[in-house]
């Protein structure tokens, strides 16, 4: 029911307009997805991905926990999923609480507005910072992600950034 104006009020953050450019590789990315999570493939093509987008990549980390005394486990990061298109970086993050809801957090990221992207490490994991501005506006999202996930991300985000270099 929400679901049409949602897609609108997104496409109208792109400042752009639209393009109807058919992906090839989005199909492929979807299914290689989908290996790794069937919850976020579904969330990532029914809800976020635009009709008209190219999806160029993602990375995907399952929830992250910490043992403790060799019995207590505790979650440190929750399942995530990053995504980039041509127009926007897409952050789908589980709760810290129940991992079998399909409830989600959803970030979207004009691409036109993202700064850019720090990487803070710690022990084993790295929080991730995402800056952004709009005009005399900015805001950042930070997530935790583990070490080779980071990796992961900076690599697909560096790839495209120096691809595309006036729209980040």
């Amino acid at each position: 029911m929400l679901e049409p104006s949602l897609h609108k009020l997104i496409r109208m953050a792109w400042d752009q307009d639209q393009d109807q450019n058919a992906n090839d590789d989005k199909y492929s990315l979807l299914e290689k997805l989908e290996e790794q999570s069937y919850k976020f493939r579904n969330g990532l093509a029914l809800h976020a991905l635009q009709p008209d987008e190219k999806f160029l990549g993602y990375v995907f980390q399952p929830c992250v926990f910490k043992q403790y005394f060799r019995i207590i486990r505790r979650q440190v990061a929750p399942a995530s999923l990053l995504a980039i298109t041509d127009k926007q970086l897409i952050v789908i993050e589980e709760g810290m609480t129940n991992a079998t809801s399909y409830d989600y957090f959803w970030t979207y990221c004009p691409r036109a507005n993202v700064v850019d992207v720090d990487f803070e490490p710690t022990d084993t994991l790295q929080e991730v910072c995402i800056h952004l501005r709009k005009d005399a506006v900015t805001a950042d999202h930070r997530l935790t992600l583990e070490n080779g996930t980071a990796l992961a991300w900076r690599d697909l985000f560096s790839r495209v950034k120096s691809s595309m270099p006036d729209e980040m």
